[in-house]
């Protein structure tokens, strides 16, 4: 079976799982709890398969460039989220979890070429390749999920103020998707425009209008997720993100110290302020004090989840905007 073959089952089976998950929102039955448990794990088997197959083809780890990577996270959202719901019975989740790894790898298939390009002299060490993109990607794929939940909690912990925490939301989302929307625009020519005070200015207000535009279908979508009893308990949700987010923390942590001692084989050096190493600092340290501020002062609010959300979209620009924006010795993945 080729490997095309292969995506468009893939695509078909994440589009049947998302429908299945939403109608389970509607429903507490758990034979269809579990149907839908069941479904997503073949399309997860089915998504491994389409990695290993790409791996056989490649003779190498699909790990080196933007259209094997997102694949890779697509596979490590699902996998994630499918771990979190069979530990806490998030249901709530599933709709946007499999669409975020439907758009993952959507975005993998539509955006960027899938051919096989030989590597280059750094990136031809199989077993560090292996490891430090794994466990980044396994961290990315947390993350991802965290950032789900943050939504959801952020909702909630505005009980008292639905149509603001409802705004709050949309905001977040219009905030994480417009630079990357701006990186493709700029990448296929579409925009020239540099980013300077006004325009950045003119980004912030188109941002939020178009939250503005979104808060409707985002309340409307609260009081549908509200028929889901384990949205109606917080303290689940808040248990579940900071072990979601400690996971994701722990990963990262090993991926960085992985590409340190990869670095100082490949490069020299193990640590050299390259725009992705610096920005997988930035991103680990906001995690990091989020992990310190829960541990410490605020185990449940708003502040933590606001510091998981900036998290994530440092997660997105060190994936996304460091590979497009800036130039440094990890150029080689924006390919």
């Amino acid at each position: 079976m080729t490997e095309s073959v292969l995506f468009n089952i893939l695509y078909i089976a994440y589009f049947v799982t998302t429908l299945f998950y939403a109608f389970t929102i509607f429903t507490t039955r758990r034979g269809v709890v579990l149907a839908g448990r069941g479904l997503l794990l073949v399309t997860l088997l089915l998504h491994t398969a389409v990695i290993a197959e790409r791996w056989g083809m490649a003779g190498r780890p699909p790990m080196s460039n933007m259209f094997e990577t997102l694949v890779f996270l697509g596979w490590g959202i699902a996998l994630v989220y499918l771990t979190v719901e069979i530990k806490y019975g998030l249901r709530v989740l599933g709709m946007p979890a499999v669409l975020a790894a439907l758009l993952s790898l959507g975005l993998a298939t539509l955006v960027f070429p899938g051919t096989i390009e030989p590597l280059m002299p750094a990136l031809q060490n199989s077993f560090w390749l292996t490891t430090h993109v794994s466990f980044c990607f396994f961290g990315y794929g947390a993350f991802s999920i965290g950032y789900l939940m943050c939504l959801l909690l952020l909702i909630r912990r505005t009980d008292g103020h639905r149509n603001a925490g409802c705004y709050l939301v949309a905001l977040s989302v219009t905030a994480l998707v417009a630079p990357v929307v701006m990186i493709e625009l700029r990448r296929h020519g579409v925009m020239t425009l540099t980013l300077t005070v006004p325009v950045a200015i003119a980004v912030t207000a188109v941002c939020a209008a178009v939250a503005g535009l979104l808060t409707v279908p985002v309340a409307l979508l609260a009081r549908v997720a509200k028929l889901d009893s384990t949205v109606k308990n917080p303290d689940v949700l808040e248990t579940a993100l900071h072990r979601t987010l400690l996971l994701g923390f722990l990963f990262l942590s090993i991926g960085i110290v992985t590409g340190s001692v990869w670095a100082q084989e490949a490069w020299g050096r193990y640590w050299g302020w390259d725009p992705k190493e610096t920005w997988s600092f930035i991103t680990w340290l906001i995690y990091g004090i989020h992990l310190h501020v829960r541990f410490g002062w605020q185990k449940r609010g708003v502040l933590t989840i606001w510091l998981a959300i900036l998290g994530y979209w440092a997660v997105v620009f060190t994936y996304f905007g460091v590979n497009f924006l800036l130039s440094g010795l990890h150029s080689y993945a924006a390919s």
